[in-house]
């Protein structure tokens, strides 16, 4: 598989997914361009986007589930 293929193989993975905030408000990816440039959007009332790099955007914290 070619570069360019497998950077397609990559957008087509990584569009839609999920993580989550250190607020825990729901981000995901609307762009992947690559790696180094990635267009996030929360899901909240606000929708704000912003441009960060998948490892930014893998560090972000998971919700905490209480077990109460």
């Amino acid at each position: 598989m070619g570069i360019s293929k497998y950077n397609e193989s990559l957008k087509t993975i990584r569009l839609g997914e999920k993580s989550y905030s250190n607020c825990g408000t729901k981000a995901i990816i609307v762009e992947y361009e690559n790696s180094k440039k990635v267009l996030v959007e929360f899901q909240d009332n606000y929708k704000y986007k912003y441009y960060t790099t998948y490892k930014n955007f893998l560090n972000t914290h998971k919700p905490q589930v209480s077990e109460n």
